[in-house]
């Protein structure tokens, strides 16, 4: 991997001291096995798309009202892991393993999926590090139990979430139209003493209100579905969805969540780049994860 295939330039693990953040891609994990793995190229776009604002480090960001980037000396990048589609179980594992042991490193793993079933492995990384709280932005619930008789699939991440011991609650955020999701699964969830915000919600209310979502000694990990965010602004996602939160709502609303609770993970998945018209979405997921570590890594 060469210097400019890491985000935004920076050194890879071992070549940072002590990084407080880490980047990890996975490209494919759990697809179904009768259906072509989806998103594969999604880490590597994130990454380029991250290329057109490296010449910038340390230029006024007017979002941020401060240099922008003033973090980029303490943020590593791992490189994408050596997962096979052919072996779903072995990958679990492997990203699993990976996001243990940037955890047991002390610092923040952002993980670059890769489509929904990226999600159970990098929950199961908490396991004796709980409880943990998963916040997730996605326009669907992801709650199916099975697909076809397949449980790892990208219909089942916050199912498969719940079943983890150290997974204490979901906060599904943003859910619209239709999807995978019957009746059952919006009950289970709730049963289950998940909290549901739906996007017409979500944006009635406004980003300020939503802050008290967390307690403030809640450690979250945010499971980021790029459909959550409305395809005006992110249209390259399999699954579009109308009516959802902007970018600009999505990262206030992040923002105030990680000043509020403790956050310790992100994971970001469904990006399709072959669906990017210039490069836009992939631009829009690499400054969300940048505003993103300006709060985290302040």
């Amino acid at each position: 991997m060469s210097d400019t295939e890491t985000f935004l330039g920076v050194g890879r693990v071992g070549e940072v001291e002590r990084p407080a953040a880490v980047i990890l891609g996975a490209p494919v994990v759990s697809p179904y096995p009768d259906r072509a793995p989806h998103s594969t190229e999604a880490p590597a776009a994130i990454r380029a798309a991250s290329m057109r604002m490296a010449n910038f480090i340390g230029h006024h960001d007017f979002d941020t009202d401060a240099p922008f980037a003033s973090w980029h000396g303490r943020l590593a990048d791992a490189g994408d892991l050596p997962l096979d589609p052919l072996d779903p179980a072995g990958n679990r594992l492997l990203v699993r393993d990976a996001v243990a042991g940037v955890l047991a490193l002390g610092a923040l793993p952002i993980l670059f999926g890769g489509d929904d079933s990226t999600g159970i492995p990098f929950l199961a990384a908490w396991e004796g590090r709980g409880p943990v709280t998963v916040v997730q932005l996605d326009a669907h619930l992801d709650y199916r139990d099975e697909v076809n008789g397949f449980r790892f699939g990208y219909s089942s991440p916050m199912r498969r979430a719940m079943e983890m011991r150290w997974v204490q609650r979901v906060i599904h955020l943003g859910q619209r139209g239709v999807g995978s999701a019957r009746p059952s699964d919006v009950q289970d969830s709730l049963d289950a003493g998940n909290l549901i915000v739906p996007a017409r919600d979500l944006m009635d209310r406004g980003t300020m209100a939503w802050a008290d979502l967390l307690d403030r000694s809640e450690t979250f990990v945010i499971v980021l579905d790029v459909d959550g965010i409305d395809p005006t602004q992110l249209p390259a996602v399999r699954a579009p969805v109308p009516s959802g939160p902007d970018l600009a709502f999505v990262t206030s609303l992040f923002s105030r969540l990680v000043r509020r609770g403790t956050f310790a993970g992100l994971v970001i998945t469904e990006l399709e780049p072959p669906l990017d018209v210039n490069g836009i979405s992939s631009l829009a997921v690499a400054r969300l994860v940048c505003r993103l570590l300006d709060e985290a890594l302040r």
